[in-house]
């Protein structure tokens, strides 16, 4: 770009290591006022603002929205369980570094721009997002169990088991002791599990682990990112587990 640009919305996300929910779109996102029109050409869209100036911060020769306008931003434009796995990013805890802002951030800048189409929108999503939330995966599960009228779990339960041995489950509904997991096949290839261990080794070791921690609780789920794309799966996945939902099967 020539001149300096505010880059917004996916492309902030991109900038701030804001992770989304499906594939990322091709074309760059910039805001402009809405008296310079919102047409978009070659690689760029333009996205006009309805009201005030965005927040941004310094980006080399350009501009870019703060992580909090980011996260606001896309709430108010995407449906509601993608604006609160951006949400969730945003705010996660354990980010490396630390969140990029709060909930609380995100709301005073919703705050001042109360006449944004998009508000009710963004507010369900802000309402409902999490900094526990470890990716969008799990933000995108946590939104499926709401709807499918299963309890409201904890994240990232911390359990010592009998053996000493120190575990964090993904969800875990305690009315009912009810351990679950979401697992990618991606983190039995992960370096972050050892690189001198090969993939047999690191599937027996979290069989074991799983072993031990059913001996502990009354039930245990797992299910992979693509269950979370099918309601009715994960719907069949938890029940044959013995969690109830106060809904019907889908």
């Amino acid at each position: 770009m020539r001149r300096p640009a505010v880059l917004s919305h996916f492309a902030a996300a991109s900038i701030h290591g804001i992770d989304v929910l499906g594939p990322w779109p091709q074309l760059v996102d910039v805001t402009v006022p809405r008296s310079s029109g919102g047409r978009s050409s070659g690689d760029v869209r333009r996205r006009t603002r309805e009201h005030g100036e965005p927040e941004t911060q310094p980006w080399g020769r350009h501009r870019v929205t703060t992580p909090a306008q980011t996260a606001l931003d896309l709430a108010r434009a995407l449906p509601f369980v993608d604006g609160v796995a951006v949400v969730d990013q945003a705010i996660r805890q354990e980010r490396p570094g630390g969140a990029l802002t709060t909930r609380a951030e995100i709301e005073r800048l919703w705050e001042l721009d109360n006449r944004h189409r998009g508000n009710p929108r963004a507010l369900r999503a802000i309402s409902f997002a999490n900094p526990l939330a470890a990716n969008v995966r799990e933000s995108q599960s946590r939104v499926l169990l709401a709807r499918l009228g299963f309890p409201t779990p904890r994240l990232q339960e911390r359990r010592v088991l009998r053996s000493g041995r120190l575990v964090f489950g993904d969800f875990y509904f305690p009315t009912y002791d009810h351990w679950a997991e979401l697992d990618g096949r991606g983190k039995y290839r992960s370096p972050d599990f050892g690189a001198d261990r090969d993939p047999v080794a690191i599937v027996i070791d979290e069989k074991n682990r799983e072993n031990e921690i059913r001996r502990e609780v009354r039930g245990f789920s797992r299910w992979e990112p693509v269950d979370a794309d099918n309601a009715r799966v994960l719907y069949d996945i938890l029940t044959s587990d013995g969690l109830p939902s106060c809904l019907p099967r889908p």
